[in-house]
């Protein structure tokens, strides 16, 4: 559980650091007057009061309903560009973590040697005596 704790904010500290500057290097396919709301979205979706919101149940950001049809698709294609250029190097270095960590505990596990037990211990005992009652034989 700590291990998920661990790489669910490393992922989000990731993505809050990338996902400005990813946008501000693909928002210049967009018209000059369509820039700075976009990049104030982003920059209010990666540094806000309640910080960058990721997993299941969440559904990004909505556009404004009175945005021209004309650009929607412009916009919707440069804010997924820009979630995708920030979040696929944010998960390779987040997964690195979980990797790092298997690694070291199969080192661990190899380095793992059995507890040799005392010499008396391992060695079996006489066999006891005959476990019969003295003066019958088997099968009488």
């Amino acid at each position: 559980m700590f291990g998920s704790a661990v790489t669910g904010a490393l992922l989000q500290s990731q993505l809050a650091s990338r996902l400005l500057p990813a946008a501000q290097a693909d928002v210049q396919a967009l018209p000059q007057s369509f820039q700075a709301p976009l990049l104030d979205g982003f920059a209010k979706a990666a540094h806000g009061v309640k910080g960058l919101e990721v997993g299941a149940g969440e559904t990004g950001a909505h556009l404004p309903a009175d945005l021209p049809d004309t650009v929607r698709p412009a916009i919707e294609q440069v804010a997924l560009k820009s979630f995708q250029d920030a979040y696929i190097p944010a998960m390779r270095v987040t997964l690195l973590i979980p990797v790092v960590v298997l690694v070291l505990a199969l080192i661990g596990a190899a380095l793992v040697r059995p507890v040799d037990e005392p010499a008396a211990a391992a060695e079996p005992t006489a066999e006891p005596a005959d476990t019969e009652p003295s003066g019958t034989e088997p099968g009488d």
